[in-house]
């Protein structure tokens, strides 16, 4: 049985890392904050360029954009996968990776050739000798800023237009509350316009200056760029979530170890107390002897 020495160490111990689990905790509930109001704006001003982009995508030229026109037949595939620069986040990015594994193998088993590129230094340890990595992006930490997305966003553009790859897919897990992050893969190349708004103005063809096309041309790169902030956004969100929430069940970890160490040191003090005492008695009753 360990002495009553011994448990003050651990104890010591066990309080350093409550400490540390809480100030992590509380880290992570306010850079959650400001994630989750960074989603909201950059919603926000996504949804009415979404629907610009609906109405004008809506003729029959827009459709032959290098960016929207389908790369048939579908030999390779690239996915871009957001994973989180630091671990100590519970199951954040293993959800993410069970979600990919059997995609990728069904992807495998209907011949398509298959490659990632991998944002952030949890995905890179996970597959960079797993499967084919085409890029690797160091994240930008906790606020990813668009200069991140661009930059990514430039590189798949570039595959897709030069027809190194037929389709291009986002794996990242979509922030849902602190609690809650769903693992999603979402299609991105060849761009196909997704709007959830309707309205009056659907119906009628829009006038531009000078034509779709050009437009298409301008507006197609910034909202594909937009989209994968967007998705990085929500990843850092989901990260702090899920970090506050590890870090939220670590300290009551740490409390009931705490409790159960002060028992059991009280019953090992209070052992040595009755040991001495029966010691003392026993000399006692030797000197009378």
């Amino acid at each position: 049985m360990l002495s009553v020495k011994d448990f003050n160490v651990k104890l010591l111990s066990l309080r350093n890392m409550r400490k540390l689990t809480k100030t992590m905790k509380m880290v992570s509930a306010t850079k959650l904050r400001r994630a989750i109001e960074a989603v909201k704006y950059t919603d926000e001003y996504a949804k009415p360029l979404r629907r610009i982009v609906a109405r004008v995508a809506s003729g029959e030229d827009a459709a032959e954009h290098v960016l929207m026109r389908p790369r048939l037949p579908v030999r390779r595939v690239l996915v871009v996968m957001l994973t989180s620069e630091k671990g100590l986040c519970g199951g954040f990015n293993n959800n993410l990776f069970r979600v990919l594994n059997p995609w990728l193998e069904q992807r495998a088993k209907e011949g398509q050739t298959s490659s990632v590129s991998l944002y952030g230094r949890r995905g890179c340890l996970m597959y960079r000798n797993r499967v084919t990595v085409r890029q690797s992006y160091q994240s930008s930490g906790a606020r990813p800023e668009y200069a991140d997305a661009w930059r990514v966003a430039l590189d798949v553009q570039y595959d897709f237009v030069s027809d190194r790859v037929q389709e291009v897919y986002l794996a990242y897990n979509r922030f849902q509350s602190a609690m809650s992050q769903k693992p999603v893969i979402e299609h991105l190349l060849p761009f196909e316009c997704v709007t959830d708004v309707h309205d009056d103005d659907m119906r009628t063809d829009p006038l531009v200056e000078p034509d779709n096309a050009a437009l298409l041309a301008t507006i197609l790169p910034q909202i594909i760029g937009l989209r994968i902030f967007l998705a990085l956004l929500h990843s850092a969100a989901g990260e702090h979530g899920a970090r506050m929430t590890a870090m939220d069940a670590a300290t009551t970890n740490a409390d009931k170890l705490i409790n159960e160490t002060i028992l059991l040191r009280n019953r090992a003090r209070q052992a040595a107390i009755t040991r001495e005492l029966a010691e003392i008695i026993s000399g006692s009753e030797a000197l009378k002897g």
